[in-house]
């Protein structure tokens, strides 16, 4: 069971654009009042560009159609799926103003597990999804409703 769904850095930089120039990042960072070193994240999905200091995670929407959505949704959703003690990281901050760049970014406390695209062993592959399950429905019995002011939640919808 091979649940790795890899692009090529080639195949992802057309679909989510070009990486923002790292003085913006850096810019993102002082904004933030983060200091210290940070690096580059590898990144399995096609929503953000990630980067990251021994305690925080910056996740930068992609240019990708559902970058800027997922990062709204991620900042409206994720603080109450762990108020519902939900396994998550904390947000620390989420800034859609366009000043320093032009889409959203996000600030959250970093947590230092294996990233599940990047899981080879089947074996820890199959215990992080049951695990994803299991978190997944302890959303869903313990978060009644979710206060979303500026609409940004996605809109749940049904594919075939």
């Amino acid at each position: 069971m091979d649940l790795v769904y890899a692009v090529t850095p080639e195949e992802r930089a057309a679909i989510t654009g070009p990486p923002p120039d790292a003085a913006v990042v850096s810019a993102i960072w002082t904004r933030l009042g983060v200091r210290g070193e940070w690096g580059e994240l590898p990144a399995t999905g096609v929503a953000n560009f990630i980067y990251a200091t021994d305690d925080v995670v910056l996740r930068i929407a992609t240019l990708h159609p559902d970058g800027v959505s997922d990062a709204r949704t991620e900042s409206v959703a994720a603080p109450v799926a762990l108020d519902a003690g939900i396994r998550s990281p904390r947000l620390l901050a989420f800034d859609d103003s366009r000043e320093l760049i032009d889409r959203p970014y996000s600030l959250w406390e970093r947590l230092h597990l294996e990233t599940l695209g990047l899981l080879h062993d089947e074996a820890a592959i199959e215990r992080c999804w049951r695990g994803v399950g299991e978190q997944a429905a302890g959303l869903h019995q313990r978060v009644a409703s979710c206060p979303d002011p500026n609409g940004w939640l996605d809109e749940p919808g049904y594919d075939d």
